[in-house]
């Protein structure tokens, strides 16, 4: 993840939010420049235990994201103009 984040082709992110009848509750994109390692959360290996032992995943946390950095297509369930 950190390695495709470093890179010149690192990509924008996504955001979805729905509702429990399915509804989008929030959509909205993160630009790449706003998308850094420092967002990323290492969290810690797997156990021996599971299928795939010692993998690494991470968190994505947005909390550190400014809202400027966040273009909401959609807000809690309204759309919002461009």
């Amino acid at each position: 993840m950190i390695d495709r984040l470093k890179s010149s082709q690192n990509p924008n992110f996504f955001g979805l939010n729905y509702t429990k009848e399915y509804e989008v509750f929030n959509f909205f994109v993160v630009p790449k420049h706003y998308f850094t390692p420092a967002i990323i959360e290492e969290r810690k290996p797997l156990s021996s235990t599971a299928r795939r032992a010692g993998w690494i995943g991470c968190n994505i946390l947005l909390d550190p994201i400014p809202e400027s950095g966040k273009i909401f297509y959609v807000k809690e369930g309204k759309n919002l103009s461009k």
